[in-house]
């Protein structure tokens, strides 16, 4: 690898960095359900339907605040996305320092296939308005 593709691997690693941690201060700092000026889903807005991330920045924003029911509420896919984002930053810091990911957060192909059904199941199940798939509807 020449030094030249080195330092646009780290770079670009940077500012992966600085957006991951900027977005998690700022949900931390700004309540989503208070902030207007946050537009709503698109997809909620075109359909009445949630998507799967329906819910995902109020959710962290309690999460960040130590209320995990509070997240779950609003959507459990939160749990889901906490531990890919952690992996990912973890990863873009190895890039940053050492100039090649970790190896350690491969996704098998098998693994992508089941996460992509959770999303969908999640997607479908939270749109069926009786108990117990309404739980999760964001709240």
């Amino acid at each position: 690898m020449s030094t030249g593709n080195y330092d646009v691997k780290r770079w670009h690693a940077a500012l992966r960095i600085f957006m991951i941690v900027g977005v998690a201060v700022f949900l931390f700092a700004v309540s989503p359900k208070e902030c207007r000026w946050i537009p709503c889903c698109p997809f909620y807005w075109a359909t009445g339907l949630y998507c799967s991330g329906c819910g995902t920045l109020r959710g962290l924003h309690e999460l960040f605040h130590g209320n995990v029911v509070g997240a779950a509420k609003y959507n459990v896919m939160v749990f889901v996305l906490v531990p890919v984002a952690i992996a990912v930053l973890t990863s873009e810091i190895a890039i940053l320092l050492r100039g090649r990911p970790l190896s350690l957060w491969r996704c098998s192909a098998r693994e992508c296939r089941i996460l992509v059904v959770v999303i969908v199941l999640h997607f479908v199940l939270r749109n069926i308005p009786v108990y117990p798939f309404q739980l999760l509807a964001p709240h």
